[in-house]
């Protein structure tokens, strides 16, 4: 190395030292029977017994875990042999289906991500599955609303009422890259409250 280069490359540090990081998508490949790649619709169908149609609203509503479960799928398709899903499914341990859910007899067990993850799950289980999410967000009582938004798809997304007590942080999980994959996970005194993963434009 010719002596010249060393200081350029000792002023290009503090650049190189704060440069933004590029996430890549490491949260729940699968939820609850929504799987981002591998197909979605059968093993929706297989877990609440009806198979969904494209662009139609479910919600479901489970006494053992109380849960409530709302899924939207817009489309599936095939590319290089491997069937990618578009929706986004969420699970909350509050109604997030405005007094219209259906009852539903799926396990706890199919109520989680493929890694274990679930309501009740702690927060430290979280980042162990799943590493450090890309944003920890506290929640304040002015964030309720969008704190409700982001845990409800499809025609209830505005809920009819809104408890203060949602949740108070939420993990993000997202990619910097081409991947449109993301989850939020709110927790509620360091336990998941509710979980959303999505693949969507």
């Amino acid at each position: 190395m010719k002596y010249w280069t060393i200081p350029i490359l000792l002023a290009m540090l503090p650049v190189l030292q704060t440069s933004k990081i590029k996430h890549k998508y490491t949260g729940p490949k699968c939820l609850s029977g929504f799987c981002i790649k591998g197909g979605s619709k059968q093993k929706l169908a297989a877990i609440f017994g009806k198979n969904p149609k494209n662009n139609a609203f479910y919600c479901y509503m489970a006494k053992e875990p109380n849960a409530f479960v709302q899924y939207v799928i817009e489309e599936e398709y095939k590319l290089k042999a491997e069937i990618i899903t578009w929706g986004s499914l969420v699970i909350t341990d509050f109604d997030n289906c405005g007094g219209r859910s259906v009852m539903t007899s799926a396990s706890a067990k199919e109520l989680k991500t493929l890694e274990g993850i679930g309501l009740g799950s702690t927060e430290a289980e979280v980042i162990h599955a799943y590493g450090k999410p890309v944003e920890r967000e506290v929640v304040t009582p002015k964030d309720v609303q969008n704190t409700a938004n982001s845990m409800f798809v499809g025609p209830t997304s505005q809920p009819r009422k809104i408890s203060a007590n949602l949740g108070d942080t939420i993990l993000t999980y997202k990619s910097d890259f081409d991947d449109l994959s993301f989850t939020f996970v709110l927790l509620r005194k360091g336990r998941v409250s509710g979980i959303r993963t999505a693949h969507q434009e």
